[in-house]
């Protein structure tokens, strides 16, 4: 956010430069935007540096739906919020969703907090993707080596369990995404990799009737 630009002119930036608002109801739709993302409507005279992080979040969030889009890329919209602000974020997203149909493209580390807003989740490793299916399904029983590490890598919520579990950690070093080698990118580090990993790229392949797709020569299709 421009530091030098009211909340009110950073919200109506979108919709002024491409003449969506009338100068007449530019004020009452900055005001609407403010209350429906949950802050006052009298903040609009305010500057960016006198919100909270999630405040200023809840800035951005009115600042992308006030061009009335049908996609929202939403790029690690939470990775800086504290865990019950995160919560509100969600909350937040997902009422703006219901009523607005729109369609979000959700990235982020956290796929906890993922597969909570999502319908389908694609795990992507080194800028490809290597699985992909209905999120709660991908969550509960992942099937690529690095989806299973990710997962397993999401603190669970009770003391007792999170003391007792097993680490599922990844050994080696990440590969060059700009110059990568043959074969699979996730192999040098993959517990399950063999000579074929380390020449052959696997295709992203339909799995367990055709509701799951994965990118590893470890897994074999099952039966359609």
């Amino acid at each position: 956010m421009n530091p030098r630009m009211t909340v009110r002119d950073l919200i109506a930036e979108g919709p002024d430069a491409l003449k969506l608002w009338t100068r007449s109801e530019r004020e009452a739709k900055v005001c609407e935007w403010l209350e429906r993302v949950g802050l006052n409507s009298q903040h609009g005279s305010r500057y960016p540096h006198e919100f909270s992080g999630g405040q200023r979040q809840r800035i951005g969030i009115a600042r992308a739906l006030a061009v009335d889009p049908r996609l929202v890329i939403c790029d690690e919209p939470i990775s800086a919020l504290d865990v019950s602000v995160q919560a509100q974020i969600i909350n937040l997203l997902r009422e703006l969703r219901r009523e607005r149909g729109l369609t979000y493209l959700f990235i982020a580390h956290d796929l906890n907090m993922v597969r909570v807003l999502s319908d389908r989740m694609a795990v992507m490793y080194l800028g490809r993707i290597v699985e992909t299916g209905p999120a709660e399904v991908l969550y509960q029983h992942p099937i690529h080596p690095y989806s299973k590490a990710l997962i397993a890598a999401n603190p669970i919520p009770d003391p007792e369990v999170e003391k007792s579990r097993t680490r599922q950690l990844i050994q080696g070093e990440v590969g060059s995404p700009v110059n990568p080698k043959p074969g699979c990118l996730f192999a040098p580090r993959c517990s399950l990799v063999h000579e074929r990993c380390h020449r052959v790229t696997p295709p992203l392949r339909q799995t367990q009737g055709g509701e799951r797709w994965v990118a590893c020569h470890a897994v074999q299709d099952s039966p359609e």
